[in-house]
């Protein structure tokens, strides 16, 4: 409380900030507004309970995250997720479900990567015991970008990097998911990505309060991973 008057009193600049579901409450969140928070970024990262505490170790339940998103929207605040799809033992009903319960709360704007594991990572030696990751996978095969498709091996590898494509939409409106499901058939390309920067752009906007050339640039841009 001390350090939110101090910082509406002395900075003044409106701020987001990361919370867990857990952690979220009316209380803080009635607190963050007032001392100039206008958004609050949260972690989803699988929308399967099993995956999210049994790969992942985060003991947080789906009814956390629907209560904590409601109440984020509630108070008029910007609510963004974070979300990874590719994960060890996920295929395409697994990542749907993080998908459908981003759609229960409907985010302002949402973040989905694809998971990169580091050499040594609890999860890295998960994926590899368990046959997701080849045995050999070390420093040099990082990809460097969360954006580019993941090393975990999986039946489906293809249709979920369309749906990453597709994620903020189908979060946002869905009643295109069905529609969704069929595009992701069909094999990556240039049209499906540079619809996943303008969505990414345009709702960038709202969450950062960019300009219309802010989003221009958005989409437009070139990815410096690619260099």
């Amino acid at each position: 409380d001390q350090f939110l008057t101090l910082y509406k009193q002395k900075i003044k600049v409106p701020f987001m900030c990361n919370l867990t579901a857990n952690l979220v409450t009316e209380k803080i969140v009635k607190r963050l507004k007032d001392g100039g928070c206008y958004g609050i970024s949260m972690g989803i990262e699988s929308g399967n309970e099993t995956i999210r505490t049994q790969v992942l170790k985060k003991y947080i339940t789906n009814q956390q995250i629907i209560k904590a998103g409601k109440v984020v929207k509630k108070h008029g605040l910007v609510l963004k997720t974070y979300n990874i799809l590719c994960l060890p033992g996920e295929e395409l009903k697994e990542a749907f479900e993080t998908l459908e319960i981003n759609a229960k709360i409907k985010p302002d704007q949402t973040s989905c990567s694809f998971l990169q594991p580091f050499p040594k990572y609890e999860i890295t030696q998960y994926a590899k015991r368990k046959g997701y990751l080849d045995k050999t996978y070390g420093v040099d095969d990082y990809s460097g970008s969360i954006y580019y498709l993941s090393p975990i091996l999986s039946k489906s590898k293809r249709r979920l990097e369309n749906l990453q494509t597709f994620f903020f939409l189908g979060s946002r409106l869905p009643f295109l998911i069905p529609l969704i499901k069929l595009l992701i058939r069909f094999p990556p390309n240039p049209f499906y990505r540079f619809a996943a920067r303008g969505f990414y752009g345009l709702f960038m906007s709202k969450v950062h309060r960019l300009t219309f050339p802010d989003i221009i640039r958005s989409v437009s841009h070139f990815d410096p991973f690619d260099l």
